[in-house]
């Protein structure tokens, strides 16, 4: 009985902590979006981090993105919409490689372990 005290302590501490340990990154596509996109498709993605774990010592200029069957058109700067809530929106163009999907994701890294966020855009 006393085992299981003691294992139910460490599993709230860590659902707890793992809360606090990271940046959440998500991720919308912005007006009408579409089960699929055809190649040349242009959309709009709203990229939305939100510290999680107080204030963060890294600027959000040091998010690293990264495309896969997407070229990128432009991007606003980082807008602050709360204390501890971002968001930038970038412009994507739907562009071919071998595989049958498009993908946008985003990395933050600190000591309390950053964040990751991605989207996945099927194509027809």
């Amino acid at each position: 009985m006393k085992n299981n005290k003691i294992l139910i302590v460490f599993a709230l501490l860590f659902v707890v902590s793992a809360n606090v340990l990271a940046c959440e990154i998500k991720f919308n596509v912005e007006g009408d979006s579409k089960k699929a996109y055809s190649v040349g498709d242009e959309l709009v993605v709203e990229v939305e981090v939100i510290f999680t774990h107080g204030h963060c010592h890294v600027s959000l200029d040091d998010t690293k993105f990264n495309y896969q069957g997407i070229e990128v058109l432009g991007a606003t700067k980082w807008n602050k919409v709360s204390e501890m809530k971002y968001t930038r929106k970038i412009k994507i163009k739907i562009t071919e490689d071998n595989k049958n999907k498009s993908l946008l994701s985003a990395t933050r890294s600190c000591h309390k372990e950053g964040g990751y966020g991605s989207i996945e855009i099927k194509r027809e």
